[in-house]
């Protein structure tokens, strides 16, 4: 009999914490409470986004937000972050 190795081969690290959280999808208004500082009004609460806007598409209007929560990135708006993936209008 030989002997198998029960070592599971290495796994990729993720590159930050953030690559640990699933993605998650929020739906909501696009809102500015303070300059500066881009938030989704969710049903769920207020997330704020890092990360940039397609073109055509700004405050006021109601969109479906994809990414990952970002609890590594310090917000400044008092709300958790998502790092956005995707944004589209509704």
């Amino acid at each position: 009999n030989v002997a198998l190795s029960v070592t599971p081969p290495p796994i990729k690290p993720p590159n930050s914490p953030a690559d640990r959280l699933e993605p998650i999808t929020v739906t909501g208004t696009l809102a500015e409470p303070v300059p500066g500082c881009l938030v989704v009004q969710a049903d769920s609460g207020r997330w704020e986004l890092a990360g940039s806007l397609p073109e055509g598409v700004g405050v006021g209007d109601r969109v479906q937000v994809a990414g990952r929560p970002a609890p590594e990135v310090g917000g400044s708006c008092g709300a958790p972050v998502i790092r956005v993936r995707d944004v589209r209008p509704l």
